[in-house]
């Protein structure tokens, strides 16, 4: 029979796991690529800046980004991340790494009828406010990428150095946020009740056990 005390810190452990389990991202923001639409020459070094708006309903954390487009490797994409559409404004996040990419839907392509890639990068964990205008921002400085218009039909922005400001232009970019809404008042899940009354239970047993034995 286990000691007292080692009860105590396997239920303590038991307990701590259980409320520092992290919770699956959900979609947060997403534009489906569109089928036959047209795409955007996305490369920064040469003067083609593209991005696109997007709101959150509440405060949560970014934890993934995906976007669609035509083939590239893993390797190339800048990805940024700004809350301001002013020119000269640093970005919240710079992502230079290889991404994850596959083969997106073998029923849509571009205008071409050039299949469409889905890109991807997650692992991030950054705290984003509700109610603020973000744009994201995706170009590829290794190939001639370009970046698929997305649904709904709505409009995007652009820009040609990092200097200039953000304007509008015509149809949404294919793109999804990931991530898990910050709750205001963060609640308990029954399972982490239920195991804190288990832990209570044992705590009196054990004390019950210690008066009758002196």
């Amino acid at each position: 029979m286990l000691p007292t005390t080692l009860k105590k810190l396997g239920a303590a452990a038991v307990l701590a796991a259980a409320l520092a389990a992290p919770a699956s991202a959900a979609v947060l923001v997403q534009q489906r690529p569109a089928d036959g639409g047209p795409g955007f020459l996305s490369a920064n070094s040469v003067g083609y800046q593209n991005g696109d708006t997007f709101v959150l309903g509440g405060d949560s954390e970014l934890q993934g980004i995906a976007w669609w487009g035509t083939e590239a490797g893993p390797d190339g994409f800048v990805v940024r991340l700004f809350d301001s559409l002013a020119g000269g404004a640093a970005p919240l996040v710079t992502y230079l790494g290889a991404v994850n990419r596959e083969l997106a839907d073998p029923a849509i392509h571009d205008d071409g009828q050039n299949p469409l890639y889905r890109y991807w990068i997650d692992g991030l964990s950054f705290s984003l406010a509700g109610g603020i205008t973000y744009l994201l921002s995706v170009g590829n400085e290794d190939v001639e990428w370009f970046w698929q218009t997305g649904l709904p039909n709505g409009s995007s922005q652009w820009r040609g150095d990092d200097g200039d400001d953000w304007t509008e232009d015509a149809f949404d970019l294919a793109f999804a946020i990931d991530g898990q809404r910050t709750p205001v008042n963060p609640v308990p899940e029954p399972g982490v009740l239920a195991l804190l009354g288990v832990a209570g239970l044992a705590a009196a047993l054990a004390g019950r056990r210690r008066k009758a034995t002196a």
